[in-house]
């Protein structure tokens, strides 16, 4: 499979700066900056400096997004050239995904079942279903934080596989440019 570096090398980068944001918002929840000085030109300069890397800091979470685009870039990229070779099997474009997906996430269930570090904030009951089938979107406000907030994305990426085909059929039906547009 051809591959474009750039967009690996971008994705690795969001996934660096989501991971940094959480630090940071993590650490800024209870530490502080020194206070302003401004007494000379070195002491303005750092905190000018300060002020900066405290705001680009507090975008990281626009590396999610960036990691959701190129993601489905590299999705449809993979798709189109699957397709030029022949009619695509979708049962089996679902199965090779949810194949390599679903273990995993039944695993991160597993080990936050499991462990003794972890805060249970809520009590296990019936919603652990949803939860395990992937399907946190159902009863939103019920089941959307429910065991670990983090597994959002995962339900993301089901909705956006159930819906994949028919974005791919319109991409190839309207063109590249016109598909932007929609979107």
């Amino acid at each position: 499979m051809k591959r474009l570096l750039w967009i690996d090398i971008s994705k690795g980068l969001a996934i660096l700066f989501v991971a940094y944001f959480h630090f940071f918002s993590t650490y800024f929840q209870h530490g502080v900056l020194p206070p302003p000085d401004w007494s000379n030109v070195t002491a303005s300069a750092l905190t000018l400096l300060r002020l900066a890397w405290f705001k680009i800091s507090g975008l990281g979470f626009h590396a999610v997004g960036v990691f959701i685009i190129l993601s489905g870039w590299t999705l449809m990229q993979s798709t189109a050239r699957r397709a030029e070779k022949g009619e695509i099997a979708w049962d089996a474009w679902y199965w090779a995904r949810f194949v390599r997906l679903y273990p995993m996430y039944w695993v991160a269930h597993l080990v936050y079942l499991v462990s003794p570090f972890v805060a249970r904030l809520e009590p296990m009951d019936d919603r652990i279903i949803l939860s395990l089938l992937g399907l946190r979107f159902i009863d939103i406000e019920m089941n959307f934080m429910y065991l670990n907030a983090a597994w959002w994305y995962f339900a993301m990426l089901i909705q956006f596989y159930l819906i994949f085909p028919l974005l791919f059929w319109t991409a190839r039906r309207v063109g590249p440019w016109w598909f932007l547009f929609i979107g």
